[in-house]
């Protein structure tokens, strides 16, 4: 059953705004903005994670870079950590929205809190967290959408568990 439960990259957001280092910041808030968002992952030409803008941080001058005033380092999640989990330390630690990202660092989408929130509570009431119109115990076992028996349903999955370094590495927790 574990294996069948929605997972942080199933709930994250893979529209996520994302920009570069170097990029001039009046330019990403505009674009940023345009696009309904309040926050902007950094990441490099790979898509690694380097860093967050939040709502505070795209308020600096237009004039200052990315990289100036970004919140260098977030604390990222692996896919596979139950929404359940991500709700609870999200709601411990009062983070609005956390990044979800592959074990190599490559951005996967962004959590927010409320999402994983409202996921946790649906599932807790045996109802599908993505509005299907399932029951989270449908006896087919295919309970919720991009479920895949092997428990691999998210890009970046590692078996061995030893996704965060300095994290839990039986659990896929963050550092």
């Amino acid at each position: 059953r574990a294996a069948r439960l929605p997972r942080a990259g199933t709930v994250a957001r893979p529209d996520v705004p994302t920009c570069r280092l170097d990029e001039p910041l009046g330019a990403v808030r505009e674009r940023v903005r345009a696009a309904g968002w309040d926050v902007c992952v950094v990441v490099n030409e790979e898509r690694v994670v380097l860093g967050l803008l939040r709502a505070g941080e795209l308020e600096a001058p237009a004039e200052r870079t990315v990289e100036e005033v970004m919140r260098p380092g977030p604390s990222t999640f692996r896919p596979n950590v139950p929404i359940g989990e991500m709700a609870e330390f999200m709601r411990r630690h009062d983070l609005p929205s956390a990044p979800v990202t592959t074990s190599a660092g490559r951005l996967v989408g962004l959590l927010f809190r409320e999402d994983a929130e409202r996921a946790a509570a649906e599932l807790a009431a045996g109802r599908d967290p993505f509005g299907q119109g399932r029951s989270v115990q449908d006896p087919s076992g295919r309970d919720t959408p991009g479920w895949d028996p092997s428990g691999r349903d998210t890009p970046g999955w590692d078996p061995s568990g030893r996704d965060t370094p300095g994290g839990d590495p039986s659990q896929g927790r963050p550092a």
